[in-house]
C-alpha cells in the first residue's frame, strides 16, 4: 500500500513551549554528583558517584543504557572530587582526588582502564579537559606551606608537565580553594574558574569567597570576578567554541542575587548549579538549578534569553549535552538516582489555507512514500516535521526523506530560516499523510 503526502501551503501563526520527557538512568544511592560527555561516535555518557563516595559508574546509551564501574574511593565535596571528559579519539577519562587526597586519572582505551598518580600537593578539587591533540589537562587547586595553589598538570606525552595559574595565602584555617570549572579551546587557549573562600576573623565572623577567573594564552592572566566578606559565587561553567571561552556563574551579596553570561547579567535569580553549552549556529544554552528548591530550568539565547521550566528539582550538580536533533539534554541527581530531561519542542499551529481558488502552482503536490524537499543555496533552514499536537516526530534534510513509516493523519512541516537572508523566519506547510 503507498504512502500519499500531500503538501498546503497555509497562512500560520504559532506559539513555541517545550515539553519534557524523563527517563530514569540509575537508582539510588548512585547519584552522588552527575557529569556528562559525548562519544566522537555520538553516544552519550554519563559519569556519578555513590553516595557512600567508594565508587564510580560510567553509564552510556546506544540502544539502551549499558553501565560499568570503577572503584575509586573518593573524598571531599560532591561534585568537585571527579571530572570526566572524553577525547576527541574516544579516550574516556576520570579526574578524581582520592581517599588520601591524591589527584588520579583513570583512562579507558581499548576497553581497559588505567590509572595514573598525578604528581601534585595536596589535591583539594580537580577538573579534566581534552585538548585538540588528545592529550589531558588537569586544572586543581593544592595546598602547601601556607598557600593555595591552582595547577594546571598536563601530559602531551609519557610526562606530566606543571604550571602554577595562581596563587592564594591562607589567613585562616577555614579558608579553602575550589576549582570551578576548567576548558580548552583550539590551540593552546584555556581558562578556568576558581573561589577562594576567605573565612574572616573572629571580631568579623562571617565568610565570602573572591571568584576568579584564569586564562593562559601565551600565559596565565587572572581577574577578579567577585569578591568580598558575604560574596559567594555557585553556578559556574565554561563552554568552548570556535576559539572563544564562554563563561556563565552566580553571583550573591546580601540582598542581591545576579547570574551572568559572560559577564553580563542575564537575571537576579541565585543558581547552586549550571551547566552551559553552545550549539552549532554559537547560541548558548543553558540547564540551571534555582534557589531555593532547586527547580531547573532550561534557557537559551535567540535575541533575548527564553526560559523553559523542567518540571524537575535537584540539589546537586547538572549536566547538559544536546540530542542528534540539537534538542537539550539535561542530566541529574535526586534522592531517586539519576534521571535524564529531555526537551521536546513543541509548536501550536492555525491558520485557513491561502486564498479560495488556489493557482495552479499551488496546488497540493502528491509525494508517493518520500517526501522530497528542496535544495536552496541561499537558505539553510531547519526542517522539523510536526504531528497535530506540535510534537516533533521527525528531523527532516533537504533532498529525500523516507517518511514511508508516517501513520496517516495530519502533520506540520516546519521549516525555520536563520535571521538576515532575506526571508521569513518560519514557514509552516500542513502534510497529510494517506495510505
Amino acid at each position: 500500500m503507498r504512502l500519499l503526502v500531500v503538501l498546503l501551503l497555509f497562512a500560520a501563526s504559532w506559539t513555541a513551549a517545550r515539553h519534557w520527557e524523563f527517563e530514569r538512568v540509575d537508582t539510588a544511592p548512585w547519584g552522588a554528583f552527575v557529569r556528562s560527555a559525548r562519544h566522537p561516535d555520538g553516544r552519550l555518557f554519563l559519569c556519578y558517584g555513590d553516595s557512600a563516595g567508594a565508587r564510580l559508574r560510567i553509564a552510556s546509551r546506544d540502544s539502551g543504557w549499558q553501565y560499568e564501574e570503577l572503584a575509586a574511593p573518593l573524598r571531599g565535596r560532591l561534585g568537585q572530587q571527579a571530572s570526566f571528559a572524553i577525547s576527541p579519539s574516544g579516550v574516556l577519562g576520570i579526574a578524581y582526588r582520592d581517599s588520601g587526597l591524591a589527584l588520579r586519572l583513570a583512562e579507558k582505551q581499548d576497553s581497559v582502564w588505567n590509572t595514573s598518580l598525578v604528581p601534585s600537593a595536596t589535591c583539594y578539587s580537580v577538573e579534566l579537559a581534552y585538548d585538540s591533540t588528545g592529550a589531558p589537562g588537569l586544572l586543581h587547586s593544592d595546598f602547601a606551606n601556607g598557600w593555595w595553589y591552582i595547577v594546571r598538570s598536563r601530559r602531551p606525552d609519557s610526562l606530566w608537565l606543571d604550571d602554577t595559574a595562581a596563587t592564594n595565602q591562607r589567613h585562616n584555617s577555614g579558608d579553602g580553594c575550589w576549582v570551578n570549572a576548567y576548558a580548552v579551546a583550539g590551540g593552546r587557549v584555556e581558562a578556568g574558574l576558581y573561589t577562594f573562600v576567605r573565612s574572616f576573623p573572629a571580631d568579623f565572623p562571617v565568610t565570602g569567597v573572591e571568584f576568579y577567573r584564569i586564562d593562559q594564552s601565551g600565559g596565565w592572566s587572572r581577574t577578579l570576578i567577585a569578591g568580598g566578606a558575604e560574596c559567594y559565587a555557585a553556578g559556574a561553567s565554561l563552554a568552548a567554541a570556535a576559539g572563544v571561552i564562554h563563561s556563565c556563574y552566580s553571583v550573591s551579596w546580601p540582598g542581591d542575587d545576579r547570574f551572568y553570561y559572560d559577564g553580563i547579567d542575564i537575571d537576579n535569580n541565585w543558581s547552586p548549579a549550571a551547566a552551559l553549552r553552545i550549539d552549532a549556529t554559537g547560541r548558548p544554552h543553558l540547564a540551571r538549578s534555582l534557589d531555593p528548591d532547586g527547580a531547573i530550568r532550561y534557557q537559551f539565547y535567540n535575541g533575548g534569553w527564553l526560559s523553559f521550566a523542567v518540571g524537575a528539582a535537584t540539589a546537586g550538580p547538572l549536566a547538559f549535552e544536546f540530542d542528534p536533533g540539537g534538542e537539550p539534554l539535561i542530566a541529574f541527581a535526586n534522592d531517586s538516582g539519576v534521571w535524564l530531561a529531555h526537551g521536546v519542542e513543541i509548536v501550536g499551529v492555525g491558520g485557513q489555507p491561502v486564498g479560495g481558488n488556489a493557482a495552479p502552482a499551488d496546488r497540493p503536490t502528491i509525494i508517493r512514500g518520500v517526501l522530497l524537499l528542496p535544495r536552496s543555496p541561499a537558505h539553510d533552514p531547519r526542517l522539523l516535521l510536526l504531528d497535530a499536537s506540535g510534537r516533533r516526530v521527525f528531523s527532516l534534510r533537504a533532498g529525500a526523506n523516507d517518511v514511508s513509516a508516517l501513520a496517516p493523519g495530519v502533520y506540520f512541516l516546519r521549516g525555520e530560516y536563520p535571521s538576515g537572508q532575506g526571508t521569513e523566519g518560519l514557514t509552516i506547510k500542513k502534510v497529510i499523510v494517506t495510505r
